[in-house]
C-alpha cells in the first residue's frame, strides 16, 4: 500500500512538576514558564539576553538578577513575580501607611451614606489591638 507509510514515532514521558502550584520563588516561576514555551535553558537565556549559566543560577535559585536585569525577567514571564508590599499596619487598617506602621495615630476616611465624610482617629493601642482602647 503506497499510502501507508512507517513513519517513526517518538514518544515522550509527562515530568512530574517540580516547582510549587503557585509557584513560590523567582525560580520556580522562570522554570514553570520556560516548561509551558517548551523551551530549553539555553533558549529561555537568548531570550532574555543573558548567559545560560546565569539563567540557570536564577533558576535553582542560587542567585537572583540584579535590578538592572529584571526587566528582561518580567518580560519573559508576562508578569511581575515579586509579591506586593504587606505591612502590619495594612494588615490591621486594612490600607497601608507611615503613620500607622510607626505607631503614631493614624486617620481613617470613610465614606457613610447618610452624611457624607465621617473621620475617625485610631490609636497605637487600637492598631495593634490592645483591650480597653476606644476610638475618639
Amino acid at each position: 500500500m503506497p499510502f501507508c507509510r512507517q513513519t517513526p514515532l517518538t514518544l515522550k514521558a509527562l515530568r512530574a512538576k517540580d516547582y510549587s502550584e503557585p509557584p513560590q520563588t523567582l525560580g520556580q516561576h522562570l522554570k514553570k514558564r520556560r516548561r509551558e514555551l517548551g523551551l530549553l535553558q539555553r533558549q529561555a537565556a537568548e531570550r532574555m539576553g543573558i548567559q545560560r549559566d546565569t539563567y540557570v543560577n536564577w533558576e535553582k535559585d542560587k542567585t537572583k538578577p540584579v535590578a538592572s536585569q529584571f526587566r528582561p525577567v518580567v518580560a519573559f514571564l508576562d508578569y511581575d513575580p515579586t509579591p506586593e508590599a504587606q505591612t502590619l499596619a495594612s494588615e490591621k487598617l486594612g490600607t497601608t501607611g507611615v503613620a500607622a506602621a510607626c505607631g503614631r495615630e493614624a486617620t481613617a476616611v470613610v465614606d457613610l451614606p447618610s452624611n457624607g465624610k465621617a473621620e475617625a482617629t485610631m490609636t497605637r493601642a487600637e492598631t495593634f489591638g490592645t483591650p480597653g482602647a476606644s476610638a475618639t
